[in-house]
């Protein structure tokens, strides 16, 4: 990763730590999707892959898709900026996975 991109990511994860709140939202045209959810807790990898937690859906998980167009809108009453982010979401249930990448504060809400 070069420099500039790391300085990138670095300053994004100040804006979002100082921001600490966002609405997920996902966009995806199936009829079967996740519910908006307002995130507290994110965590942003070494690859820039921005990482929560949501409460487990009622519907069995298999029900929804794996990846799905998503947004993050971060925001705090009082700042003068916010962060929109756009991508794709991809749905993690492994949690061996997870461990490889997550803090154990953050495994452990999952």
């Amino acid at each position: 990763m070069t420099h500039a991109i790391t300085t990138e990511l670095e300053t994004l994860k100040s804006k979002i730590m100082e921001l600490q709140s966002a609405l997920f939202f996902t966009e995806s045209k199936s009829i079967v999707k996740l519910p908006t959810h307002v995130i507290s807790d994110v965590e942003l990898d070494s690859e820039g892959h921005l990482w929560f937690v949501i409460p487990r859906p009622a519907m069995h998980i298999d029900a929804f898709e794996k990846e799905t167009p998503a947004k993050l809108d971060f925001f705090r009453k009082g700042k003068d900026f916010f962060v929109k982010i756009r991508g794709i979401a991809h749905l993690q249930t492994d949690l061996r996975e997870a461990n490889a990448v997550l803090s154990a504060e953050m495994c452990e809400r999952m």
